[in-house]
């Protein structure tokens, strides 16, 4: 069923009728048609339906381009990955070489596209799809010759970054000299008040250290003088008590 859907799309595009790329509705409303598969194309992919997704997604999109407009969840990427996959476990298949370029051409992702419709061309020339393909690898090779030729013709751009060698930087002014000078004086006062404020730290917390050690000092020194003071401590020391 999926194979006659697009095999019927390739036809319709090859005649000229309204298959995306070729043509959109004048200005106005997105047809109901195309609302009406893009949300059925929602739901399927909402629900990991791929192939389902992917239909009415095409079928949105052959009925109005500005489909692309709308914001798809993820559909198309989501769908690109899983027919690349399938794609590499077998290559030469017709209808995925042939979906795949579509939906890659509909992500405008050229080069990717330009691959499977060459390879839709090998592989069976004379189909359908092979008709669309062609027409399609005529236009998308065109287009990237032309934005080449553009690119190519553009004056390149100096890099305002990178001076000619011989190229002097500019003397700064006697005003500009004078602001630098004064901004390094203010960063090495910085630093020097800075380092005063580390020393000064440091300073206060050994002065706190001494003056502890020297309240112990005076304490030891107070029960020392005490304990000699009295005569009996000394006998008892002197009679090894």
């Amino acid at each position: 069923m999926r194979k006659m859907i697009w095999s019927a799309m390739a036809l319709t595009a090859l005649l000229g009728f309204a298959y995306p790329w070729r043509a959109a509705q004048a200005q106005g409303e997105v047809a109901k048609e195309a609302r009406d598969s893009f949300t059925r194309a929602l739901a399927s992919h909402r629900a990991k339906k791929v192939d389902a997704a992917i239909d009415e997604f095409m079928k949105a999109y052959a009925a109005d381009a500005r489909v692309l407009t709308f914001n798809d969840e993820g559909l198309l990427d989501t769908a690109i990955t899983a027919l690349a996959g399938r794609l590499a476990a077998n290559p030469s298949d017709l209808d995925l070489n042939f979906k795949l370029g579509e939906l890659n051409n509909v992500k405008g992702y050229s080069e990717d596209s330009l691959k499977c419709y060459r390879k839709v061309l090998q592989v069976a020339p004379q189909s359908p799809q092979a008709a669309v393909a062609r027409e399609e690898v005529r236009k998308l090779e065109a287009a990237i010759q032309a934005a080449k030729a553009v690119q190519q013709s553009r004056p390149a751009k100096a890099n305002p970054a990178t001076p000619p060698p011989d190229a002097q930087p500019p003397k700064p002014s006697a005003e500009e000299a004078a602001q630098n000078r004064i901004q390094r004086l203010q960063e090495e006062l910085e630093a020097v008040k800075k380092e005063n404020d580390e020393g000064k730290e440091k300073l206060e917390k050994l002065q706190k250290e001494y003056d502890e050690l020297a309240k112990k000092a005076d304490q030891w020194k107070f029960y020392y003088n005490r304990f000699f003071a009295d005569p009996r401590n000394v006998q008892n020391l002197q009679q090894g008590r």
